[in-house]
């Protein structure tokens, strides 16, 4: 992000940037579509994004990938977007409310509707990026929610409330159905219980002496029954 330029400045609407071919050197080449070389699938359903928020735009309109690394920050509320919500801007509001408009001409495009590299005006640009974690992010404003739908947690003893109870309201969900689990196992076992136990029983009795009604004399001959001789 060292060097590049916000190259796209809708005032009241938005700002773009992350493009790696729009740098900040004397010759205009900023395309408006470059990135690092991959995309990312889109996340979540969003569709309107309140004042301030980062977003991670969709390659081409109704696609579902974003950018690798060009991000749009919304100025206005309730801003429809496709893509997906990776941050919020929490200090510097001022600087970008300050930015004049600026929409380049990419490729032939007509310049009745943009702007030409000699009447572009200087580009906002990025001098370095700082990775800070999110626990110093500042507070949501009472009462309101942000773009992701999702409130704002940023203290680490929220963060371990919303991860237990959340765990364990899940974990309540599945009780009843582990119970009938228990149960079913239960009444399965018992099942084969009785089955073994008759099984040694009918395996006794079939070790036994053989019925003399049953075997001839060698003991080796089944005999006919009396009534079917006569």
């Amino acid at each position: 992000y060292d060097g590049l330029e916000f190259f796209w400045v809708l005032p009241g609407f938005d700002v773009q940037a992350g493009d790696p071919t729009c740098e900040s050197s004397g010759q205009f080449s900023c395309t408006g579509t470059g990135g690092p070389g991959y995309t990312l699938p889109i996340e979540g359903d969003s569709t309107k994004a309140d004042k301030w928020t980062v977003i991670a735009p969709v390659t081409s309109p109704g696609g579902d990938e974003v950018h690798g690394s060009q991000f749009v920050v919304a100025l206005r509320d309730e801003l429809e977007f496709e893509g997906t919500v990776i941050g919020q801007v929490v200090e510097g509001q001022e600087i970008l409310e300050s930015l004049e408009e600026r929409v380049p001409c990419f490729g032939s495009q007509s310049s009745e509707s943009c702007q030409t590299e000699e009447e572009l005006p200087p580009a906002l640009t990025i001098e370095g990026v700082e990775v800070r974690p999110a626990s110093g992010l500042r507070r949501q404003r009472k009462g309101r929610m942000p773009a992701s739908g999702r409130p704002a947690c940023v203290s680490g003893l929220c963060g371990l409330g919303l991860l237990l109870f959340g765990r364990l309201g899940r974990g309540l969900l599945f009780l009843p159905l582990l119970l009938r689990l228990l149960l079913a196992f239960l009444h399965l076992f018992a099942e084969l219980a009785d089955a073994a136990a008759y099984g040694a029983a009918d395996v006794a009795d079939t070790a036994g002496p053989k019925q003399d009604h049953h075997y001839g004399e060698d003991n080796d001959k089944l005999r006919w029954p009396q009534a079917l001789e006569n």
